[in-house]
């Protein structure tokens, strides 16, 4: 855990960067991490594969292959359709990003 500067206990990026100086007015700034992220060893479970839960996942195991991803779903054939050559949804970009692995 880390400290926040409020003192209270509780996860905090301290030491973020701005995407840019000048926003327009009612934009936020865009915030991100300065250290980079160590991902290996990583477990994620996604409880749904479907239209969000099925494709986030794929490309997070295609993009991190250090990161271990396990899907489960209550349909046993939607499990089955993301296990064959048909993917359960129809989305272009998805299986072209995926045909290495069909």
């Amino acid at each position: 855990m880390c400290q926040p500067e409020n003192g209270t206990q509780g996860a905090a990026i301290t030491n973020v960067s701005t995407a840019s100086q000048t926003l327009p007015t009612g934009a936020l700034p865009v915030r991100r991490p300065t250290m980079p992220v160590d991902v290996n060893g990583l477990k994620i479970c996604c409880v749904g594969a479907g239209y969000v839960g099925g494709p986030t996942m794929a490309m997070i195991a295609k993009k991190a292959p250090t990161v271990t991803v396990t899907v489960v779903d209550l349909s046993q054939p939607r499990i089955d359709a993301w296990n064959s050559d048909e993917l359960p949804i129809y989305e272009y970009v998805l299986r072209l990003r995926l045909a290495t692995y069909l």
